[in-house]
């Protein structure tokens, strides 16, 4: 699947196999709490659970 997003993507956002490291902003955080207490609203605690939601 990773190779599809690749090959589709002309922004070269994909890269499989790379690690990459992201920094969370105070206010992102701050966000993710408030989406946690919304309903209708499901907030994945890894990106390997969108699998049970597709």
């Amino acid at each position: 699947m990773v190779g599809e997003c690749e090959n589709s993507c002309s922004y070269g956002a994909f890269k499989a196999e790379k690690l990459v490291t992201i920094h969370m902003r105070e206010i992102d955080i701050e966000n993710t709490h408030k989406l946690v207490l919304m309903d209708g609203i499901t907030v994945l605690k890894n990106p390997n659970e969108i699998m049970d939601y597709i």
